[in-house]
């Protein structure tokens, strides 16, 4: 019995041991998959919340690293503030070493939107430490000039260069004391054989290139015209240099060749350019009207004299109904035909028309296109513009002599006194004589921005319009606006067509429209401009610099021996020295020699200019920024230098010459000016 008891306990024992041990097995699996749930949990929302902070902390970097760059000078930093961006910074790239691969990916992605590559943190530190990178042997350098590295730190000090040009526009003087030759014996003879670092080219561009320049954006320089520079402007020159494209053709680049059409008729339409000048409908090709953004006036006059002379030839050929073309001709011997012979012979007979006060560019043009110059006179009483009365009694005259009037020359903004011809009553001489009128509205086209200063009535007759964007429109030069009615007429000209040229697309090719094939992307100055300026944003500059000139003469003119001559046009008017009792002749001598003393001084800056044997200093204000208050400085200083002038020509019997002005405009009539009586000759020199 004690036995059987002690058996079954036995029994009971093992089996109760049993039934525990799968328990505790079963309850460690149980737990063991519970923590690994748990575990696994806590590592996903412990991953995601550090990707979450780690977007934040890599925008912070980026942010601070913004913020950092845009400082001015590293010693005018907050100390503080700029170790806690170098932490920052330094943190952010150990961060991203450490972080997993999605994380990284996140880093990247904001790295390439910012348009900053990985070295940048290396980059922002060299910037702060101001000790420089990391040096490269010569063989390095030959094989790659400049790394992004220094690119990055080069372009910083050229930003800061322009940056602080801006706000201190009197940093140099406004001309330099510098004789001819001067900068060229400065520099060495040949070009380096190896690689220069920057710093010598930067050092060498301040202490050379600089110091020989005229401060055409200073205060005290009131010369020529308000040349552009702006912003916009200057990030598009950047872009356009780093592109390294040309428009040769529109398939060589069609963004070059499309936005140049577009700013054509942007352009046209904010200075109230006719519908009738600008590409019209979908297809730039077939449009009656057009035009192209050419380098300067003198290119778009040339490119408008001789599609003119073209359109004339082509047409007294077609009277010529018994010429015909000779048979078997070929580009190797078409100028044995007999169309080319009658050709050259049409050509001896052509005259352009112009005035005395155009600029020397029309002349330029009639030498280089092998035809007449007929200049007219212009008179005080019709503030130096040409007339129609003048123009026809000179065509008449010279169809008399057996020529033959194929162009008129017609100025809104002349160079020395800014006045206009008289449109309206010109334009009818084109059905009458049959000649091609061109406007050049160089000088006034960008003031047309405000409807105020638009005296072109008439316009619409014209055959073909430039503008001067480097003069009152903030864009630096040189970017010129050319308009035509005649699309296709003006196109026949230029156009040629080799076999690597020729077009297998719709593209509205710019090589037609000039005698240059390759092609800047000017129009992007100019689609940044509008864009960032706006029209309003125009219109408000022009009314500005016009009023500040305007202010200026108020003031000017008040002064002692100073009296206006002629009219004040688009923000330019003109002066000269006078003393009771002098001649003419004295006035002209000794405004020359005010001017020419003014800019010896090396503290101010005019223009002199002789109009028909008057002659001027032509006076403008020029900076963008100019406040009253530079104004007034000017007219101080300028006064001071009269009374300096004054007190040298009473002190020195000798100071001055009693002749007259070497630039008077008689001796450049008979000299320049002579139309030819022997038709066969075909320029007038």
């Amino acid at each position: 019995m004690p036995d059987q008891l002690i058996g079954s306990l036995v029994s009971t024992i093992i089996h109760f041991n049993s039934c525990s041990i799968t328990v505790s097995i079963w309850s460690i699996l149980i737990a063991s998959i519970l923590f690994g749930i748990l575990l696994s949990g806590n590592y996903f929302f412990f991953n995601k919340f550090r990707e979450a902070r780690m977007r934040t902390h890599s925008q912070d970097c980026l942010k601070a690293r913004k913020l950092y760059i845009r400082r001015e000078k590293s010693t005018q930093r907050n100390e503080g503030q700029r170790k806690k961006s170098i932490t920052l910074s330094s943190k952010w790239t150990r961060t991203i070493s450490n972080s997993p691969k999605s994380t990284r990916k996140v880093e990247s992605e904001v790295l390439s939107i910012a348009g900053l590559s990985t070295q940048l943190d290396e980059i922002v530190s060299v910037m702060a430490s101001g000790s420089p990178l990391q040096e490269r042997n010569l063989e390095e350098r030959i094989d790659r000039p400049m790394t992004e590295e220094e690119f990055m730190l080069s372009m910083k000090k050229v930003i800061e260069f322009i940056t602080d040009n801006y706000r201190n526009p009197e940093k140099f003087p406004v001309s330099p004391e510098t004789r001819p030759n001067d900068i060229f014996n400065q520099l060495p003879q040949k070009a380096p054989e190896n690689p220069e670092k920057f710093d010598l080219v930067w050092n060498d561009f301040h202490e050379i290139i600089m110091r020989g320049c005229i401060q055409w954006q200073h205060p005290r320089f009131h010369a020529f015209f308000p040349c552009g520079r702006s912003y916009p402007d200057i990030l598009a020159e950047t872009l356009i240099s780093s592109l390294g494209t040309v428009g040769i053709t529109w398939a060589a680049n069609p963004a070059i060749t499309e936005l140049d059409a577009s700013m054509v008729n942007w352009l046209g339409r904010a200075l109230g350019i006719p519908e009738t000048f600008l590409f019209r409908g979908l297809d730039t090709c077939q449009s009656e009207g057009g035009g192209w953004l050419a380098d300067t006036a003198s290119d778009a006059i040339f490119c408008a004299i001789m599609a003119a002379r073209h359109c004339k030839v082509e047409e007294e050929l077609s009277k010529m109904s018994e010429l015909e073309e000779d048979e078997n001709m070929t580009a190797s011997n078409r100028h044995t035909s007999k169309k080319h012979d009658r050709r050259a012979e049409i050509i001896s007979k052509l005259v352009a028309y112009g005035s005395f006060e155009h600029h020397s560019s029309f002349e330029k043009a009639c030498k280089m296109a092998c035809v007449c110059c007929h200049p007219v006179e212009v008179y005080e009483d019709d503030d130096w513009g040409m007339r129609r009365e003048v123009v026809e009694e000179a065509m008449e005259e010279d169809v008399k002599r057996g020529l033959i009037p194929f162009y008129l020359h017609i100025a809104l903004g002349t160079t020395s006194t800014a006045s206009s011809d008289h449109l309206a009553e010109l334009t009818p001489m084109k059905e009458k004589y049959g000649v091609w009128i061109h406007v050049d509205a160089a000088y006034a086209g960008s003031a047309w921005v405000v409807e105020k200063y638009r005296n072109n009535a008439g316009i619409e007759h014209a055959d073909s319009i430039n503008i001067n964007l480097h003069k009152f429109f903030l864009t630096s030069a040189s970017v010129t606006p050319f308009w035509t009615r005649h699309q296709k007429k003006y196109k026949d000209f230029f156009r040629v067509d080799p076999a690597y040229l020729k077009k297998k697309n719709g593209g509205n090719d710019l090589r037609n429209w000039g005698v240059q094939l390759t092609r800047r992307f000017k129009a992007l100055k100019v689609y940044m401009l509008l864009r960032v300026y706006g029209i309003n944003g125009m219109r408000a500059y022009v009314e500005r610099m016009i009023g500040m000139t305007e202010y200026m003469e108020s003031l000017l003119i008040k002064l002692p021996n100073i009296r206006k001559f002629g009219q004040t046009n688009y923000g330019l008017f003109c002066v000269q020295y006078h003393e009771e009792g002098m001649s003419e002749e004295q006035v002209n001598a000794t405004t020359s020699h005010l001017c020419e003393f003014i800019n010896n001084s090396h503290k101010m800056f005019f223009t002199h200019s002789n109009v028909r044997g008057h002659d001027i200093i032509r006076v403008a204000v020029t900076l963008e920024r100019s406040t009253k208050k530079d104004v007034e400085k000017s007219v101080d200083l300028f006064s001071q230098l009269v009374d300096e002038f004054k007190k040298k020509k009473a002190d020195d019997g000798n100071f001055l010459k009693t002749e007259s002005s070497s630039s008077s405009i008689d001796s450049l009539v008979n000299e320049e000016y002579t139309v030819i009586d022997d038709p066969s000759h075909s320029v007038a020199v």
